[in-house]
C-alpha cells in the first residue's frame, strides 16, 4: 500500500512538471522522466510482498491475501504504465 501511495505521488510530481513545461520541453520530455526513473525501484519490496501473498495462499485462501496479490499486481501495473498522462 506504501508503493502505491509512492507511486502516485511520483506520478502527480511528473504530472506538475509536465503542465509547467514549455513546448521545446513537452517534446522532450521522455528525457525529462528518467529523473523519476527511481520509481522502478519500487519492484523490489512489491515482488517480495507478492511472494509473501501468493506463499499464504497456499496455506489457505483468505480474503486478505487474495486482496494483497490484487492489490501487489495492480501496484506493480501502475509503475510500468505513465498514468502522469491521466492526470493532466
Amino acid at each position: 500500500m506504501t508503493c502505491l501511495f509512492f507511486v502516485v505521488k511520483t506520478n502527480i510530481e511528473i504530472a506538475e512538471i509536465y503542465k509547467n513545461a514549455d513546448g521545446k520541453t513537452k517534446a522532450l520530455f521522455g528525457i525529462i522522466e528518467w529523473r523519476y526513473a527511481y520509481k522502478y525501484f519500487y519492484i523490489i519490496p512489491l515482488l517480495y510482498s507478492l511472494v509473501i501473498a501468493v506463499y499464504s495462499t497456499k496455506n489457505g485462501t483468505t480474503k486478505a491475501s487474495i486482496f494483497a496479490i490484487g492489490l501487489a499486481l495492480f501496484t506493480i501495473l501502475t509503475i510500468f504504465v505513465s498514468i502522469w498522462n491521466l492526470l493532466i
